[in-house]
């Protein structure tokens, strides 16, 4: 697939590049391709003890069963995890590579990060229902279905930007996501009508990263933009708690005791001790005495 024929990849501002003003797109592929190397490099014997397994597998792939106990850190730590076909993974990252960037800029990092990680969950529980109603318990791994969301959301905005497959033939962004979705729409029909095993691809986990991809467009959704909402709402909680706990303080209104102490020590600031009467001496005793008591 090219990207000459996309006329704003002429624009020098707009460049697609390594050091391109897109973070997260930059950061999803290191963390992935860090993942893939410990994927291969970081293994424990199977179940049979013939085979070695992932420990990264085995702790982070999406597995219906182990979701359904719990663990629903799955539902996004499988998208950085990838098959053992290095195609897998290149096509995954080549796709977000190409159409990430731009969604970033337009979104905003935040937002994006909040999208691709909203788009493997919503890829995961397709996943799940999936599981579910074939009675089954597959485990999935890899980016697809946030990668394919990613694409269906760029062709939402650019649905006639025309795309040279492999340098062949040109289409447009509708006919190349019309395609996938054919394909993937295809093989989970066949699955799901038993006239075909698996293909080795989690089809109703790539629809539905696709769905999302299609709604968070139609419905102008903002993840963020819920996010901030949850976090008003627990400030908002963590000022009424800390209200609850406040105690308000009323001063005692003065006794007329206190205000006799007021005027004896003016008295004594004005005249000097030896002004004072013998009553008044009574009284400061008395006051001292209330006084440590109280204490």
């Amino acid at each position: 697939m090219g990207l000459g024929s996309r006329d704003y990849f002429r624009d020098g501002d707009n460049d697609l590049d390594w050091n391109s003003d897109a973070p997260a797109v930059r950061g999803i592929i290191i963390t992935t391709l860090v993942a893939l190397i410990l994927q291969l490099v970081w293994t424990v014997p199977g179940p049979s003890g013939l085979d070695r397994e992932s420990l990264l597998d085995r702790w982070l792939e999406m597995d219906t069963s182990a979701v359904l106990s719990g663990q629903i850190w799955r539902l996004v730590t499988y998208a950085f995890l990838h098959g053992l076909s290095p195609w897998h993974f290149i096509f995954n990252m080549l796709f977000l590579w190409w159409f990430g960037p731009t969604l970033e800029r337009m979104y905003g990092t935040r937002e994006f990060i909040a999208f691709y990680l909203s788009a493997a969950v919503a890829a995961a529980l397709g996943g799940v229902a999936w599981d579910l109603s074939m009675q089954d318990s597959s485990k999935i791994v890899g980016a697809s279905g946030a990668v394919l969301a990613t694409t269906m959301l760029y062709t939402m905005h650019f649905p006639k930007q025309p795309i040279s497959l492999f340098f062949v033939l040109t289409v447009e962004m509708r006919v190349l996501m019309a395609f996938l979705v054919f394909l993937d729409g295809f093989y989970a029909l066949a699955q799901w009508g038993g006239r075909m095993g698996g293909t080795g691809m989690a089809h109703p986990a790539h629809l539905l990263g696709v769905a999302f991809g299609w709604a968070y467009f139609h419905f102008n959704w903002k993840i963020t933009g819920l996010l901030n909402i949850f976090e008003s709402l627990q400030e908002r909680w963590k000022i009424y708690r800390a209200r609850k706990r406040l105690k308000v303080f009323s001063p005692e209104p003065s006794s007329p005791l206190e205000e006799d102490v007021d005027r004896i020590l003016a008295k004594i600031h004005e005249q000097g001790e030896a002004s004072l009467t013998p009553k008044e001496r009574e009284i400061l005793t008395k006051a001292s005495r209330a006084y440590r008591e109280r204490r």
